[in-house]
């Protein structure tokens, strides 16, 4: 008897339910696919992002100075950065402890937005600090001390003995003490115009009283302390040592010299730890400002009075020390929108 063969096939039913698995089956697959696309293409804009921000804050801190304390029309003061401005970026806000910039990335030439925000209120900025400036020889003028003081008593000294000789009286040689005692010192500062450059000296002479008979007045020419060819005056450093008696200086400016435009400052630097009881400097001439480590009560000016106008010869101030970056990228056109997330936030500090 023959075998019965089935060759009837799949049927309809079995063929929709196949596929209805398949479907079943293919559906996460597939989801899955999509969104590992989707995460790929985040990750790529990230990456990117990361890498705009990284070169961003790069770039910002090999600035030598990112942002300036400026004082606005109406008296109030702000933080402002001309190189991102001059970058494309816009100011969002500003005030005394820091500054916000907002780039648009058509603004700034790049594919995403860029938001950043200095902050200048640290710690470092606000610790009062020595202000230390170095020495410009093409528009300040030191001047110093060396052996004039010296140079003078020997000379006195020899002018008192060769007078006690020719009494034949050595009871009329004075001490040292006493005739360091009896020297006055007056300094000359000249200021004359030369071409388009100026010539700052400094002179300075002794007198000394009595030394021959009661009323004589013997007077001694030292060396110069400076004699400088200088682009502007804007600072002279004079360093010396505080006599017995009271000091004074003159300040001499030399035809079409005119010491307010010049706006000098004088820096008059006692090196001595202690001074005589009484001492005095009298400054006979009108300078911008007086730095000096003296009291103010022992400067005095032309007339005998105090000049008010003295400063500590060192002045503390807060300052931009160290500001504190903050990066943030975002999608075009998102970055100034309330609410958006950034694709990377970086955070970084520099010196100013």
């Amino acid at each position: 008897m023959k075998k019965k063969v089935n060759n009837a096939g799949f049927s309809l039913v079995e063929v929709i339910l196949a596929m209805a698995i398949l479907a079943i089956l293919a559906i996460p697959l597939l989801n899955y696919f999509v969104e590992s696309m989707k995460y790929n293409a985040r990750m790529s804009q990230e990456q990117h992002a990361t890498l705009l921000a990284q070169e961003t804050v790069e770039d910002l801190k090999s600035q030598d100075q990112l942002i300036a304390l400026t004082t606005r029309p109406d008296g109030t003061s702000g933080y402002q950065s001309t190189y991102l401005e001059g970058l494309g970026y816009a100011s969002i806000s500003s005030d005394a402890s820091g500054v916000s910039y907002y780039g648009a990335a058509d603004a700034i030439h790049k594919d995403y937005d860029v938001t950043i925000t200095v902050n200048a209120d640290t710690a470092e900025n606000q610790k009062l600090l020595p202000q230390i400036s170095g020495i410009d020889d093409t528009c300040d003028v030191l001047a110093k001390e060396s052996g004039q003081a010296d140079a003078a008593l020997a000379w006195f000294q020899e002018v008192n003995r060769i007078y006690a000789d020719r009494k034949h009286n050595s009871g009329l040689i004075l001490s040292e003490g006493t005739i360091r005692g009896r020297m006055q010192r007056t300094m000359q500062c000249t200021i004359e115009k030369e071409g388009s450059y100026y010539r700052v000296a400094i002179s300075c002479a002794y007198s000394c009283q009595d030394l021959r008979e009661t009323g004589s007045v013997d007077q001694y020419q030292c060396t110069d302390l400076c004699d400088q060819l200088v682009k502007d005056v804007k600072h002279i450093y004079l360093f010396y040592h505080a006599g017995k008696k009271p000091d004074t200086m003159e300040i001499l400016p030399g035809t079409g010299v005119d010491l307010s435009a010049l706006k000098t400052e004088l820096y008059l630097v006692n090196q001595d730890t202690t001074l005589p009881s009484g001492y005095r400097f009298q400054l006979k001439g009108t300078l911008s400002v007086i730095c000096s480590n003296l009291d103010q009560s022992q400067i005095l000016d032309r007339n005998g009075a105090a000049i008010s106008s003295k400063k500590d010869l060192i002045q503390e101030s807060e300052g931009t020390r160290r500001i504190e970056i903050e990066v943030k990228v975002y999608k075009k056109g998102e970055g100034n929108t309330s609410g958006k997330k950034p694709y990377v936030t970086l955070h970084a500090a520099k010196g100013e």
